[in-house]
C-alpha cells in the first residue's frame, strides 16, 4: 500500500517547501503517473456520459415530465452551490493515516455508483414516484462527486517538483482531449445492436453503457487510490486556523487572476443552462 504522510512532515516551514518546490529530484514513477491518468480518463468520460445523456434518458425512457426535470435540476444546482462549500471545508480539514484525500478516492464511490444507477433506470412507478426517483438520484450522485472531486487536488500532494507536476498536467491533458471518445459510441451502438439483434432496446444499450461507465469510473478510483502517494506536507490544523474566512476573501478580492476565473466560470454557467434550455 502506498506510503501516508506522517505528523511529523505536516510541521515542515516554507524555507523547507520552497526548496523542495526547486528540486530536480524525480518523484514518480510510472505506475503513479498511468493512475493519475486513468483516474482523468474514468471520471471525465463518465461525466461526459452523464451530461451528454441523462436528460435524454429520463425524459424519453423513465417518462419524466419536462417541468419536473427542470425543476429537479434547479434544486440540484441551489444544493450543489451550497454542498460545494460544506465539502471544501470537509476536505481540507481532513487528515487521516492515509491522507488528506486519498479517502475520497473510495468513500464517495458509493454515492454516485447508486445515484448513476438510478439515473439510467426505469422503473415503472408513480408519477410522483419519478419525480422522487429522478430528485435522490440526481442528488446523491452530485453529492458523490462533490467528494469525490477532491482527487483533483492530487496534483498539487503528488510531487513538490514543479517541473514534474506540470509535465503531469500536460500528459493527462493531451490524453484527456482524446481520451473521452468512449460516450460517442452510444449512437454507434443504438444504430447496429437492434438490427442484430430486435430484442435489444434502445433503453438498455443506454442503461448498459451508463453501468460500464459506472464500473470503468469505479475500477480506475481504485486503481489511482492505491499507486499514488500524496508527498507535498500539508497545513496543520493549527495553521489553519490562523487562517480566517475574512482574510481568505479579502486574498480573493486582490487577486485580479482569481477574480477572473471566479467570473469566468460564473458566466460560462449560463451557456450550460442554455444548452439544456434549448434541448
Amino acid at each position: 500500500m502506498a506510503e501516508s504522510v506522517t505528523i511529523d512532515e505536516l510541521t515542515m516551514t516554507e524555507e523547507e517547501l520552497d526548496k523542495l518546490a526547486y528540486t530536480k529530484k524525480k518523484y514518480l514513477t510510472p505506475k503513479e503517473i498511468a493512475a493519475y491518468v486513468l483516474v482523468n480518463f474514468g471520471q471525465k468520460n463518465l461525466s461526459q456520459f452523464v451530461d451528454a445523456f441523462k436528460e435524454f434518458f429520463m425524459i424519453q425512457f423513465l417518462k419524466l415530465n419536462t417541468t419536473a426535470y427542470a425543476n429537479i435540476n434547479l434544486f440540484a444546482s441551489i444544493y450543489d452551490a451550497v454542498d460545494d462549500t460544506i465539502s471544501g471545508l470537509i476536505i481540507d480539514r481532513t487528515r487521516t493515516r492515509w491522507g488528506r484525500i486519498k479517502p475520497f478516492f473510495i468513500l464517495p464511490l458509493p454515492l454516485w455508483l447508486i445515484g448513476g444507477y438510478m439515473m439510467f433506470s426505469a422503473p415503472d412507478i408513480s408519477s410522483k414516484g419519478k419525480v422522487v426517483w429522478s430528485a435522490v438520484a440526481i442528488v446523491i450522485y452530485g453529492l458523490g462527486m462533490s467528494y469525490f472531486g477532491a482527487w483533483n487536488l492530487m496534483i498539487y500532494n503528488i510531487t513538490p517538483n514543479t517541473d514534474e507536476r506540470d509535465s503531469l498536467i500536460t500528459i493527462t491533458k493531451f490524453f484527456e482531449l482524446f481520451g473521452t471518445w468512449i460516450p460517442s459510441l452510444v449512437p454507434v451502438f443504438v444504430t447496429l445492436l437492434p438490427k442484430v439483434n430486435e430484442n435489444i432496446s434502445m433503453r438498455s444499450i443506454y442503461s448498459g453503457f451508463a453501468r460500464f461507465m459506472l464500473i470503468l469510473a469505479a475500477v480506475f478510483a481504485i486503481f489511482g487510490c492505491f499507486n499514488m502517494r500524496e508527498r507535498v506536507p500539508l497545513m496543520s490544523r493549527e495553521e489553519m486556523k490562523e487562517t480566517s474566512v475574512l482574510e481568505s476573501l479579502k486574498n480573493i478580492i486582490t487577486n485580479r487572476p482569481l477574480i477572473a476565473v471566479i467570473l469566468a466560470n460564473f458566466f460560462n454557467s449560463f451557456k450550460a443552462v442554455g444548452g439544456s434550455s434549448e434541448s
